[in-house]
């Protein structure tokens, strides 16, 4: 079965709250719910929770994980690095934000390019991708350089 959730930024504390999304049409604000999970009396203790975020943070878990196995959502910043060969001796790299357009998830490097690549790759293609931060955050400060 295939995973849906939703990545958004807590209105309250500014933290990522990951989960299932709820939209309340009325007041066209946006929550986050999931469950907590702690050890009480030597018993595991399920808590459920919703939080409100910020509507304009929320983006959608793609399904793919990064090459560090960090699970990628709508709004991140990423590198992908593409094989120039079959041989994959060489790489072309390739930087911008993910976003879903015409049913896929892609990776665009602004809001008017047409998309670069798709995240998910096609059978048999070797694409590496690594997330680099988020359109929210920015990027990460060792990532700004060439690499």
């Amino acid at each position: 079965m295939r995973t849906i959730e939703f990545r958004g930024k807590s209105n309250d504390r500014g933290k990522w709250i990951i989960g299932s999304l709820r939209i309340d049409p009325d007041t066209v604000s946006a929550f986050i719910s999931n469950f907590k999970y702690s050890i009480d009396e030597d018993r595991w203790k399920r808590e459920w929770f919703e939080e409100p975020v910020r509507v304009d943070t929320v983006g959608q878990y793609t399904g793919i994980d990064d090459m560090n196995k960090n699970r990628i959502f709508e709004g991140d910043i990423v590198r992908a690095f593409i094989p120039k060969d079959e041989a994959e001796n060489e790489y072309t790299l390739v930087k911008g934000y993910v976003f879903f357009e015409k049913g896929s998830f892609c990776i665009k490097e602004d809001m008017i390019s047409p998309p670069l690549i798709n995240v998910a790759p096609t059978p048999g293609q070797n694409i590496r991708i690594e997330i680099i931060g988020n359109v929210y955050d920015g990027v990460k400060q060792d990532e700004t350089k060439e690499n």
